[in-house]
């Protein structure tokens, strides 16, 4: 990965590129920039019972094509579907593939934004992954998640028999109901995957976890079912003799086996020791520096104070001076002549007398001046110091946070084996 420098001047910007498997530089986008480039292709659709969520892959001048879920559209010829700037069509399931869980509408809309698709072949384990979706069935606006791939080539069991089922990606972006049919999406905006399933509320030694298995579908696995699609192809899940339990207990064995490895990672990164500024020793150490930072405050304050009390005494005792002695000469001048000669002859002499203690109040309030200088730069060396053990502290909890996950990370991967080997 390289960083390049995409202009010059207080304006510039540093874009991240990276090779992919083609040797084709590529750049990586942050979050925003991937959301304005996906989002409006993301679409809501919504039947007579349900919703999900969609995302619109070619477009021509008088209609576009929208990618789904087939579970999404199952048992409907007609889908309403919303674009990201509100506005709505009617959608024609054109296609579907109940066995790879995909379907393709189309729409009487053209020229509309596009998704670009990428590829799923060389995603691994740890790859930065989002997700665009209508969770929950929300219109409105599309929900914005993120997360890692956690394993590829996962199977799923619920569409096909055994050993015969797609694969799919698994990875940690939030995915909800309603989600289903959106975008699993790469660091350079391109999708990935369709986000197809999770599992929810599994008991695992008397304690209930949330969604921890969210499932997509590789976009490669689809790219090769598009042609068919558009050309009208149906294809329904067989029907089979096989007892329903027997997919169902591969997938349950799975689940509880994800479900340990997750149980086992929590446990440990709840024991593990200065991850987290809710740990008692972190909290205490934060604390003290805090306290001494409000102590040097305080003296410096105090010390400030102490130098404008020595100080402004002698200023003010400077200036009531200087009005004496401007008093006297006034005097002086005036036992010599009329008030008018003194006041005409004497201008110079007094301007004169002016300016010099002028000078000597400006010299009494420079050294003021520079004593609370040197006291404040005394102050901020020291609260700097304080500053930099603070992010000292900041910084080992990071890194022990980081090793932490590490450590859990393995003890879950170990975890999740022996439960699979063992069944």
């Amino acid at each position: 990965m390289t960083a390049t420098v995409t202009s010059t001047g207080p304006d510039s910007k540093i874009m991240l590129v990276k090779k992919n498997s083609s040797g084709v530089t590529q750049s990586i986008l942050n979050n925003a920039q991937i959301i304005k480039k996906v989002k409006p292709a993301v679409v809501y659709i919504e039947t007579d019972t349900k919703s999900g969520s969609g995302m619109i892959y070619k477009a021509m001048s008088d209609s576009s094509y929208v990618l789904t879920n087939a579970h999404v559209v199952k048992g409907f010829s007609v889908a309403n579907i919303t674009l990201s700037n509100g506005a709505s069509y009617t959608g024609s399931v054109v296609g579907f593939n109940e066995n790879e869980d995909v379907a393709v509408l189309k729409i009487g809309a053209g020229n509309l934004p596009t998704v670009q698709l990428g590829n799923s072949d060389i995603l691994s384990q740890g790859d930065a992954v989002f997700a665009l979706g209508y969770s929950f069935g929300l219109s409105g606006d599309a929900a914005f998640t993120n997360g890692i791939v956690s394993k590829v080539k996962v199977y799923s069991g619920h569409y096909r028999p055994i050993g015969s089922g797609p694969n799919y990606i698994q990875n940690t972006a939030e995915i909800h109901p309603g989600n289903s049919g959106g975008p699993l999406i790469n660091q350079y905006g391109q999708v990935v995957g369709i986000t197809s399933d999770s599992y929810t509320d599994q008991v695992v030694q008397g304690i209930t976890l949330g969604e921890t298995i969210k499932l997509a579908i590789p976009i490669n696995e689809v790219r090769a079912l598009i042609p068919d699609l558009e050309s009208g192809s149906e294809v329904l899940a067989p029907t089979t003799d096989q007892p329903s339990s027997a997919p169902t207990a591969t997938v349950q064995t799975e689940q509880q086996c994800q479900s340990q490895g997750q149980v086992a990672y929590d446990q440990y990164m709840s024991t593990a020791n200065g991850i987290s500024a809710n740990d008692p020793q972190v909290v205490a150490s934060l604390e003290k520096i805090q306290s001494a930072e409000d102590e040097l405050k305080a003296d410096n304050d105090n010390e400030i104070s102490q130098i404008k009390s020595e100080y402004d005494p002698l200023i003010q005792q400077q200036e009531e001076t200087n009005r004496g002695t401007e008093a006297a000469l006034m005097s002086q001048l005036i036992q010599g002549g009329s008030l008018r000669y003194a006041q005409q002859s004497s201008a110079g002499l007094i301007d004169s007398q002016k300016k010099s203690d002028e000078e000597a109040v400006a010299s009494i309030q420079d050294e003021e001046n520079n004593a609370i200088s040197q006291q404040n730069t005394l102050y901020k060396s020291t609260y700097a110091r304080y500053e930099s053990l603070r992010q000292n502290i900041l910084d080992s909890m990071a890194s022990a946070k980081s090793n932490a996950e590490n450590v859990a990370q393995s003890i879950k991967e170990k975890v999740y084996q022996d439960c699979i080997s063992q069944n």
